[in-house]
This record gives structure tokens, C-alpha cells and sequence, in this order.
């Protein structure tokens, strides 16, 4: 028979013991509660706040809001003021605006329109795919419907760029503008609900 006050120190190093398992499932929930879906996350930080607009003019905000996954290569503001800045300016500029439940549907539709969309989609992949999945020489069919390539980076890291510039169908016209240099993955694995961002430091052109 265990005594009393043997009993007593025996459940106290128990709960003791417990209690570091029980914070981490509190900090994990947490964190778990903390994600939001690739457009919120994005929302989220300042520094994307050309691609939020866009994704809003070009009625894909939905898209990026809803069940995944779908793995999304976000430029920075930077990145669209440095590459490409007046194809951008030119399609936004030319947008009708509108209206639709969470920024997700455009009124009218233009050709422009089509084709901001045809860019953006061209930055997004259906599926997952962590930093650790993706391999120099690595296609992705992107949701605009063309091809992704995965390059080696400076530093040991990783790039994307079009494989096969003005050779892509669902293109959006942007003639010589695709023959850019690579962009860089800058941050990789950013989580959200409905999927992953991966930071790059320049625009993507169909």
C-alpha cells in the first residue's frame, strides 16, 4: 500500500511532468488559430499590397480564399515597382473596378482584366509544395495554365522563371517583357490555411 504522502508527491510529479506537454498543445492551437488563408496572410503585411489589389481588380481574391491548397510565389511591392512596372500600372490602370462579395468578382469584363488575371495565375500552383519539395530543373503547371521552372538561386537558393518565353499559350501578350532574369526566392514556407507562400523578389510574365 502506496502511503499518503507518497501518493500525494507521485500525482504532484505528475501533473508536473504534464504540465510542459499541456503548454505546447495550448501554444500549438495557438498558432494553429493564428493561420489565415493565402489572401488574408497576405493582407496581412504591408509589403504585399500591389498583389492584394490585384488579386481584388482581377476577381481572384476568392480563389486565394478558398479550400486549396494552392501554393502561391508572391512578389513584394518592391518587387512590382522594380520589374515590369508599366505593364502593371498599364493593367491596372485600364481595369473597370466593380464590386462582389469579398473582392472576389470584377464587374463587366475586359480584356485587361483577363489578362491581369492570366498574370497572377501565373504566380499560383495547385497543391503544396514546402521549400523542401521543389528541385532545380523542377516544371509547375501554374494555374494560368503555363509552366514554372524551378532554377538554382544565388547563394544555394532557388529561383523560378519562364521556361519558354513568348512560347506559352494562356499568355497575356507581354512580348519581350518575359525575358527576365530568374526571381529569387527571398522567404520560403510562409504557413497558411489553405495552403503556402513563397516570397520572390521579382515579377513572373506569362
Amino acid at each position: 500500500m502506496t502511503h499518503p504522502l507518497n501518493r500525494r508527491l507521485l500525482l504532484g510529479a505528475a501533473a508536473t511532468l504534464a504540465l510542459p506537454a499541456v503548454l505546447v498543445g495550448h501554444r500549438t492551437a495557438l498558432a494553429q488559430s493564428q493561420v489565415t488563408s493565402v489572401i488574408d496572410t497576405l493582407a496581412g503585411q504591408q509589403r504585399f499590397n500591389t498583389l492584394v489589389m490585384m488579386a481584388g481588380r482581377a476577381g481572384f481574391t476568392d480563389q486565394l480564399r478558398g479550400p486549396g491548397p494552392i501554393t502561391v510565389f508572391a512578389p513584394t511591392d518592391e518587387a512590382f515597382r522594380t520589374t515590369g512596372g508599366n505593364i502593371v500600372a498599364d493593367l491596372l490602370e485600364q481595369g473597370t473596378g466593380g464590386g462582389g462579395s469579398g473582392g472576389g468578382t470584377l464587374g463587366g469584363s475586359s480584356t485587361d482584366t483577363v489578362r491581369l488575371r492570366a498574370l497572377l495565375q501565373y504566380h499560383a500552383v495547385r497543391g503544396a509544395y514546402p521549400a523542401a519539395s521543389l528541385k532545380p530543373d523542377m516544371m509547375l503547371r501554374t494555374i494560368n495554365g503555363n509552366d514554372l521552372q524551378v532554377v538554382a538561386g544565388p547563394g544555394g537558393g532557388l529561383s523560378l522563371r519562364n521556361p519558354a518565353p513568348g512560347q506559352q499559350f494562356a499568355g497575356m501578350g507581354a512580348g519581350g517583357i518575359n525575358l527576365l532574369a530568374p526571381a529569387a526566392i527571398t522567404q520560403a514556407d510562409m504557413a497558411a490555411s489553405n495552403g503556402v507562400i513563397h516570397v520572390i523578389a521579382g515579377v513572373l510574365f506569362p
